[in-house]
Parts: C-alpha cells; sequence; structure tokens
C-alpha cells in the first residue's frame, strides 16, 4: 500500500493537473470571448460615431448652405431698400426743386408786374414799390440758394433740410398771396 499512496498521490496531481488545464483552457476561451466581444463592440462604436460624424457634417453643411442663401436673400433685400431710398431721395429732390422753382417764378412775376406799375404811380407808392421789389429779390436770391444746397445734403440731413425748405415755401407763398390781394 505504501506503494500506492506515491501512486495514488501521483495519479490525484496528474487530475488536479489536468482539472487545472481544462481549467486554463476555459478561461482562455473565456478570456478571447472577451476580447471578441470588446473588438466587436468597438467596431460597432467606433461605426457609430463614423455614421453620427457623417450626418453631423451633412446637416452643418446643409445648415451652412441655408445659412448662406438667407445671408443672400438679406444681402438682396438690403441693396433693393436702399435703391428705393434712393430713388425717393432723387424723387424727393426732384419734388423739392420743383416747388423751389415754381416759386421763384411766382416771385419773378411779381416783381415784373411791380416794375411795370412803377411808371404809373407817385413817387411814395413807387418808392413802396421799389422795397417791395428788394424784398423779393431778396426771398428769390433766399430760395436759389436753398435750391442750390438740394444736391449736397446727406440723407441724414434731407428730412430736416426738406422741412425747413418747405415751410419757407409755405410762408413766401402766403406772402406772395398776402402781396397779390394788396397790388388788386
Amino acid at each position: 500500500m505504501n506503494k500506492l499512496n506515491p501512486l495514488f498521490f501521483l495519479l490525484i496531481i496528474l487530475s488536479l493537473t489536468i482539472f487545472a488545464c481544462e481549467g486554463e483552457s476555459s478561461a482562455e476561451q473565456k478570456l478571447e470571448s472577451a476580447l471578441n466581444d470588446v473588438e466587436r463592440t468597438t467596431e460597432n462604436a467606433i461605426s457609430k460615431a463614423e455614421k453620427g460624424l457623417e450626418n453631423a457634417v451633412s446637416a452643418a453643411e446643409k445648415a451652412g448652405e441655408e445659412i448662406a442663401e438667407k445671408a443672400e436673400g438679406a444681402y438682396n433685400d438690403a441693396k433693393e431698400a436702399g435703391e428705393r431710398l434712393a430713388k425717393k431721395f432723387d424723387n424727393e429732390q426732384d419734388e423739392l426743386a420743383y416747388n423751389i422753382k415754381q416759386v421763384r417764378a411766382s416771385i419773378n412775376e411779381d416783381i415784373e408786374e411791380l416794375k411795370a406799375n412803377m411808371s404809373k404811380v407817385n413817387e411814395k407808392a413807387k418808392a413802396n414799390l421799389e422795397k417791395q421789389v428788394e424784398q423779393l429779390n431778396k426771398l428769390d436770391e433766399e430760395l436759389a440758394e436753398e435750391a442750390d444746397k438740394i444736391e449736397s445734403k446727406a440723407d441724414k440731413n434731407w428730412s430736416k433740410f426738406k422741412s425747413d425748405v418747405n415751410s419757407r415755401l409755405k410762408e413766401i407763398r402766403s406772402s406772395l398771396e398776402a402781396f397779390a390781394d394788396d397790388l388788386n
């Protein structure tokens, strides 16, 4: 039996070694399987990330195109508004220049009428008519100066200038009407 003990002991060690080897083999397989799972998961994550990146780039390109279109539209709208404003400004300048020209023509008609009447009146009335002619000449000169300023006014000063000139034209027209009533 003594001989069996070492043999039995050897068998047990051999069994344990085989069992351990089988366990190692199973552990290697599990480790290899886990590594394969990690590789697959990593590949899937990389693939999803690449697709997400492609989608993000595509969305960014589309958004960039939309922004570019909107910016171009806004630029065109601003350009058209500027052109309309410039055209309106030109039209307003032309209108104001025309109004000044009409009032100056009325002033000059009144001056000619006064000069024609000077030969028909006495010296005192003649002096009064000369004074009126002088006043009308000053008004005509003032309006000529305003007409010259029309082209040089900037957009920001235009509204005030136009308002001031229109107010002055209204005053002059009223004066001319009163003057015409005095003549008749």
